[in-house]
């Protein structure tokens, strides 16, 4: 089958949920023996450019980099990169057997359905009302009101016009399905995946003091609380925080009035080989979300075998057993959090024991090859539906 997945930014260029997602779904895609393109963001100055990357074509399509304008960036790149996506789509989706849309990327060419003649498939990872929700800094400008206006217009077209949804979690059909109930008929849920991480180097030793953060520097992740946290436990407790985002500057501002400089590390974005390092270095892993439709990075700690501390909110709820795999936390006050983190801490032989049990439960349930496996079913399931319609119509018009 010859697939296209849809997805503005791939890991390379910029690391984060989406695109780890559909590069590692694609790999296993390629494994299984599909032909795979990828169609991304480009330079407009140097036009559309082919290239293979671990067996996938990678389609690079140049548009108007909406993110040099100072007041428009957020709205202006998502437009130009969607009116790009969908005049590319129209001219050359007959190319392919199936089109597979990644969140919002792509999600115009559903504009109008009637020019739409191969199967479209969406996958949600999340809702712009939601990710802007417990922002303390988004949703005040002009710029994040029109983002928000398209947003949820790109993603409307792709509840309503997209012949099949897959919701990564049980949260996110919830999330969804109170607006659209009617598209509940057409959405399967299938989860994001981890792959099996590799045996630690044997320098990467865990450090009983360190606890981790993995994810982007805004809010809605709970950061600010975090650093607050920090504050109130031992001094010998060490927090490293990977990830950029809108809110790293408040987030230095806070470290430095508490004077945490020397016990808070902000390493701004890693590559995933660096990432996993620091995974196998922690003692746990912590994400203290307001709210999550899964929460990967939860997984990908289990998978290094390590416990993880999260909010008892979302996605989160369906990943991480309390007292099994980590421990939730029942609010978001930084006295709460401390305590939590504090008690993991004094316990290290349950935090082990805990990670080992997380371990066991990725490899039974999140493994790549698992949910490749089920997403090319639903493929198979989506053409063959296809081909029968093809086959019925001229019949029924003749009758």
């Amino acid at each position: 089958m010859k697939i296209l997945y849809v997805c503005k930014s791939l890991p390379h260029s910029y690391q984060g949920g989406i695109q780890t997602h559909v590069w590692k779904l694609s790999e296993w895609m390629v494994k299984m023996g599909h032909q795979v393109s990828i169609l991304t963001a480009g330079s407009l100055r140097n036009g559309e450019s082919r290239l293979w990357m671990g067996g996938r074509e990678v389609i690079e399509l140049p548009y108007f980099p909406g993110r040099r304008l100072p007041f428009l960036s957020t709205f202006t790149e998502e437009w130009a990169f969607n009116l790009a996506a969908r005049k590319w789509l129209l001219k050359n989706q007959l190319n392919y057997d199936l089109i597979h849309l990644q969140g919002r990327s792509g999600c115009l060419f559903l504009k109008n359905k009637k020019e739409v003649k191969v199967p479209v498939i969406n996958t949600l990872h999340g809702l712009i009302e939601k990710e802007q929700q417990f922002s303390k800094t988004t949703g005040k400008s002009v710029d994040s009101y029109l983002h928000r206006k398209l947003a949820n217009r790109l993603e409307n077209q792709a509840i309503h016009h997209a012949d099949t949804l897959i919701a990564v979690s049980d949260q996110m059909i919830r999330d969804f399905s109170s607006r659209h109930p009617e598209a509940l008929e057409k959405t399967v849920k299938i989860s994001n995946g981890v792959d099996p991480v590799r045996e630690p180097n044997p320098a990467w030793l865990t450090d009983p003091n360190l606890l981790l953060f993995v994810g982007r520097l805004t809010s809605l992740k709970g950061i600010f609380e975090l650093v607050e946290a920090m504050r109130l436990l031992p001094k010998n407790i060490q927090l490293v925080m990977v990830g950029d985002g809108e809110d790293r500057p408040a987030l230095e501002q806070l470290v430095n009035k508490y004077n945490l400089g020397q016990r808070v590390l902000l390493t701004g974005g890693l590559a995933s080989d660096k990432v996993q390092q620091w995974m196998h270095r922690c003692q746990a892993l912590i994400l203290p979300s307001y709210h999550e439709t899964q929460g990967l990075v939860l997984l990908e700690a289990n998978a290094c075998g390590k416990p993880v501390i999260a909010n008892a909110v979302g996605g989160m709820l369906e990943v991480v057993r309390h007292g099994e795999n980590g421990l939730l936390l029942p609010d978001n006050d930084p006295q709460t959090i401390a305590q939590t983190i504090d008690n993991l801490f004094q316990n290290p032989k349950q935090a082990m024991l805990m990670g080992l049990q997380g371990k066991v439960l990725v490899q039974c349930n999140y493994t790549w090859k698992t949910i490749a496996r089920t997403t090319s079913h639903l493929y198979a399931t989506e053409q063959a539906k296809t081909s029968a319609e093809s086959i019925y119509q001229p019949a029924f018009a003749a009758a």
